[in-house]
C-alpha cells in the first residue's frame, strides 16, 4: 500500500505543479501583454509629444528666419511680390534643416505656404507649421505680425516731449557763451558739440556730429551749419542768407525764428518737435514727423514750406504769401471755434497735400479734408535731394509671434 500512495501523492503534486505553471503562464502573458501595452503608449505620447516640439521649434524657426529676410530686405507692405519671395526664402530655409541627422522621419515644414493681410503699417501673417516624427505629425496654426519699422506719428509725439540729453562726456563742451567766427570755427564733422550758455557763430561752413545749446543760438548773416546728428536747442535765430542743415532730429525749445530775413534756410532731414512755435521766414523743410506746439507763423517764403512726413500744427497755422507742401498728414488744431472752410480760404497761401488735412476746433469737432480753393488734395509728396543717403530715425522691423493654436 505504501508505494501506492507515494505514487498518488507524486501525481497530486504534479498536478499542482502544472496548474501553478499555467497559473504563472497566464498572468505572465497578461502582465507581459499589458508591459507591451504601456510601453507602446509611452512610445506613441513620447512620439506624440516628440511632434508637438518639432512643430514649435519649426514656428520659431520661421519667426527668426522672417526677422533675417526683412533685415537682408527692405520690407514693402504694398508688394504682394515681397511676401511671394519671403515665402520662397523661409522654404529653401527650412530644407536645409536636419532636425536629426539619424532620423529622417522627425522634421517639419510649412504647409500651404503664408497667408498676408496688410493693416496699416503691420502685415499680419497666418501660416501653419507641420512637425513630424516617424509616423506621427502635429499641426500648429500660427499667427504672427510683422511692423515695418517706420515710427508711428503717436510714438514720435511721445518721444519728442523731452529732448535727450546731451552726452556726460562730449567730445566738445563750453561752460561759456561762445562767439565763434573766422578760425575759431570748427569742420569737426563727427564730434559732439555742447554749448552750455548759448552761443553765436559767424561761420562760412561749420560742421559738427550731435549738437547741444542750452540758452539762445543766433546764425549771423551769412553763416552755414551742418550737423551730421542729432540738433538739440533751446532756441535758435537763423539770420538772413544763412543755412542750418540738420541730418538727424532737431528739437527745439523755444520759438523758431529767422528775424525779418526771408532768404534763411532750416532743413531737418529727421523727425522735428517745436515746442513753442515757429515764426520764420525763408526757406523751411523737414523730411520726417513734425510736431508744433506753439503757434506757427510762415511769410514770405522763399519756394515752398515742404513738410514730408505727418505733420501736426498743435495751436494753429498762418500763411502770410506763403505755401505749404505736405507729404503726409496734415493737422491744424484750434484753440477757438471755428469755421474750417472760411479759416482755410483766408488762410493766406496754398497748401498742396499728398495725405488727409484734419481740422479740430475748440469744441473738439474735427473736419477732414475740408473743400477750399487754397488746399489741393491728392498732390505728390515733396522731394527731398538734400537728404539722399540719409536714413529717418525708425525702429527696427519686428516679427511677433502673437498665437499658435493646435
Amino acid at each position: 500500500m505504501i508505494p501506492k500512495q507515494i505514487n498518488n501523492q507524486n501525481g497530486a503534486t504534479l498536478i499542482i505543479v502544472l496548474m501553478t505553471v499555467v497559473l504563472i503562464m497566464i498572468f505572465a502573458t497578461t502582465i507581459m501583454s499589458s508591459i507591451l501595452t504601456t510601453a507602446k503608449q509611452n512610445d506613441i505620447i513620447q512620439t506624440d509629444y516628440q511632434a508637438t516640439h518639432i512643430a514649435e521649434m519649426g514656428a520659431y524657426f520661421i519667426r527668426q528666419e522672417m526677422i533675417a529676410y526683412i533685415k537682408e530686405n527692405d520690407i514693402d507692405l504694398e508688394d504682394q511680390d515681397y511676401f511671394d519671395s519671403m515665402e520662397v526664402y523661409l522654404n529653401n530655409q527650412i530644407d536645409e534643416v536636419e532636425v536629426d541627422p539619424e532620423d529622417s522621419s522627425i522634421f517639419f515644414e510649412l504647409e500651404d505656404g503664408i497667408d498676408v493681410t496688410i493693416d496699416e503699417s503691420t502685415a499680419n501673417i497666418t501660416a501653419t507649421v507641420i512637425g513630424y516624427s516617424r509616423d506621427y505629425q502635429r499641426d500648429l496654426q500660427l499667427s504672427l505680425s510683422i511692423e515695418s519699422g517706420e515710427m508711428p506719428p503717436e510714438d514720435w509725439d511721445e518721444e519728442s516731449e523731452e529732448p535727450p540729453p546731451p552726452p556726460e562726456a562730449p567730445d566738445q563742451e563750453y561752460e561759456e557763451e561762445q562767439n565763434w567766427s573766422g578760425d575759431d570755427c570748427t569742420t569737426d564733422s563727427d564730434q559732439s558739440f555742447y554749448f552750455k550758455d548759448g552761443a553765436t557763430i559767424s561761420c562760412d561752413n561749420m560742421e559738427t556730429g550731435d549738437f547741444y545749446v542750452d540758452n539762445q543760438f543766433s546764425m549771423q548773416n551769412n553763416s552755414s551749419l551742418t550737423i551730421n546728428g542729432v540738433g538739440v536747442f533751446q532756441g535758435i535765430d537763423v539770420s538772413n542768407l544763412s543755412t542750418v542743415t540738420i541730418y538727424g532730429d532737431a528739437y527745439i525749445d523755444t520759438q523758431l525764428t529767422s528775424g525779418n530775413n526771408p532768404n534763411s534756410e532750416f532743413l531737418a532731414c529727421g523727425h522735428s518737435r517745436f515746442s513753442q512755435g515757429i515764426d520764420y521766414q525763408g526757406s523751411f523743410a523737414v523730411r520726417g514727423y513734425s510736431i508744433v506746439d506753439g503757434p506757427a507763423y510762415f511769410k514770405n517764403n522763399n519756394g515752398l514750406i515742404r513738410l514730408g512726413n505727418d505733420t501736426e500744427f498743435k495751436d494753429g497755422l498762418t500763411l502770410d504769401n506763403a505755401d505749404l507742401h505736405a507729404g503726409g498728414h496734415l493737422t491744424i488744431m484750434h484753440n477757438e471755434t471755428i469755421d474750417a472752410i472760411s479759416y482755410l480760404n483766408g488762410i493766406g497761401g496754398n497748401i498742396l497735400i499728398a495725405g488727409d488735412l484734419t481740422i479740430i476746433n475748440g469744441n473738439g469737432v474735427e473736419e477732414t479734408n475740408p473743400p477750399s480753393n487754397a488746399v489741393n488734395y491728392n498732390y505728390e509728396e515733396p522731394d527731398f535731394p538734400e537728404c539722399e543717403g540719409v536714413e529717418l530715425g525708425e525702429f527696427d522691423p519686428d516679427v511677433s509671434l502673437d498665437d499658435g493654436q493646435y
